[in-house]
């Protein structure tokens, strides 16, 4: 029957239907056994493991095994397992134990006692060391029921010697505790002792918990098992770098939302400053229209005081107007604010009456003047003819003026449609690539020619991959372009950040 390379202290064995299955050890070396799937799992004494492929496909019969080291001469012991029996450990029937040397003391586990042909025996010291003497009296005896015992004077009493079973490898202690948890739970040095690597006593339990979760099958390999134990270290870790991140946006967002506040407080902090030098300046103002002894307003007083129209020329008539008032009539911006437009309008009246006042005597003057301007008449001719002449003058030089303003106007048109031209040859060199990659790749040049930004050297082949992913109708434009290098930039960013 052939064997594959034992791998990490396990053998596994391509069952054969026409060939006899031996297993070249004897009963004392066998630990357990248990079926995961349609695989036989023969765990050693020494921790090694044997694994038999598809033993229990249904579409074949189920042979006998042959166990026993061959001495010349000697039949080999033959152990018969049930051929409907579950994912788990398996008890054993016992159809022969010829293959015992007389003499040889022999460790029966207790996991191969508990169905032994005879089926009504239930005398077997477990755990004890026993002669084939013995073990042939309790199959050739089929009516005792009681705990068997051994008269030494008869050859037939157990060895002095009696041993705890051992559980196998740490293997088969991790595949045992996936098929019943009753069975001893793995420590963290069970793993490490059995090549698994990552396995600690913080995520003992949580690694143990998905072994009890899963089926032998699939944790009878150190393979398996080093990746189950990567894969659930991998989540954890992504599960705390996620849980890091929340909590840092928000420590984030709490710090956000102080600086808010303390800028809504200090938004209010100086609104109520501004608002008490506008009080203080008020209270002048209305102290001064109570008693004119006070101290008079200043220019200042009144800006302070959120009024308007108030100037160094018409200050003091506005103070004026304040004194002649009561302080009830000026004890707020509105009450002095019209104040100050009563006197301004007053000001005005009074310069226009001053302004008629001269518009008359300028009348007087302009009847005295005008015989002196008769007599200048024909020098006023003569300045108008002057003034003719330096009138076309000035024409000619307006159409000079307008001709060079046309000429420059032209030449800034054509630097215009020179420029456009770069950027449209540009475009059209990128959104030919976006058509066909065969095309010239676009350059850092390119780019900057069309009139984007935000393309370097070290994000250029990622951001021409995306131009080479689009079509051209969507990259004929530095719109269309720009709205392209935005969108892997984010993606750039979006990847470094994963």
């Amino acid at each position: 029957m052939p064997t594959s390379k034992p791998t990490n202290n396990v053998t596994t064995i391509l069952h054969n239907v026409d060939q006899p299955l031996i297993l070249n050890v004897t009963l004392c070396d066998i630990s357990t056994y248990a079926r995961t799937g349609s695989d036989l799992v023969v765990t050693m004494g020494d921790g090694a493991v044997i694994i038999v492929k598809d033993y229990f496909d249904l579409s074949t019969p189920l042979p006998p095994i042959h166990i026993g080291k061959e001495h010349a001469g000697e039949e080999l012991l033959l152990v018969q397992l049930d051929k409907a029996a579950p994912d788990g450990p398996i008890d054993i029937i016992f159809n022969d134990a010829s293959g015992l040397a007389n003499g040889e003391a022999c460790l029966i586990p207790s996991s191969q006692t508990s169905t032994i042909s005879p089926s009504n025996i239930a005398g077997i010291a477990i755990g004890s060391a026993i002669g084939l003497a013995g073990l042939n009296q309790l199959f050739s005896d089929s009516t005792s029921s009681a705990q068997r015992t051994f008269d030494t004077a008869s050859g037939d009493s157990p060895s002095a010697e009696i041993s705890a079973i051992s559980m196998g490898s740490a293997l088969a202690k991790i595949i045992a505790y996936s098929l019943d948890t009753s069975n001893p739970t793995p420590s963290a040095e069970d793993y490490t002792s059995t090549g698994i690597s990552g396995v600690t006593n913080e995520n003992l339990n949580q690694i143990n918990a998905m072994i009890e979760s899963m089926r032998p099958a699939d944790v009878d390999s150190i393979d398996e098992l080093q990746t189950l134990v990567d894969e659930h270290n991998t989540k954890a870790t992504l599960e705390q770098l996620a849980a890091e991140q929340a909590e840092a946006e928000q420590a984030a967002a709490e710090q956000q939302a102080a600086k808010e506040q303390a800028a809504a407080d200090a938004g209010q902090a100086e609104a109520d400053a501004a608002q008490a030098v506008i009080d203080e300046a008020v209270a002048k103002i209305a102290a001064y229209a109570d008693d004119n002894t006070n101290p008079a307003p200043s220019m200042e007083d009144y800006q302070a005081a959120s009024t308007t129209g108030v100037t160094a020329e018409n200050l003091d008539s506005i103070n004026a107007r304040i004194d002649s008032t009561e302080a009830v009539f000026a004890d707020s911006p509105e009450e002095i604010q019209t104040q100050i437009d009563g006197q301004i309008a007053q000001n005005e009246a009074d310069a226009q009456a001053a302004v008629e006042a001269q518009a008359a005597a300028e009348a007087q003057a302009a009847q005295d003047q005008a015989e002196a301007e008769q007599l200048a008449a024909e020098q006023a001719a003569a300045e108008a003819q002057a003034a003719q002449e330096q009138a076309e003058a000035e024409q000619a030089a307006a159409e000079q003026q307008a001709a060079e303003e046309q000429a420059a106007a032209d030449a800034a048109q054509a630097e215009a449609d020179a420029a456009q031209a770069v950027i449209d040859e540009a475009v059209a060199k990128i959104a030919a690539y976006a058509d066909d990659s065969t095309n010239p790749a676009p350059s850092l040049e390119d780019y900057q020619a069309a009139g984007t930004t935000g393309v370097s050297a070290e994000n250029l082949d990622s951001i021409n991959a995306r131009i080479d992913s689009t079509t051209g109708v969507l990259a004929d434009s530095p719109e269309e372009i720009q709205a392209q290098i935005d969108s892997q930039i984010a993606q750039n960013e979006a990847d470094a950040q994963a």
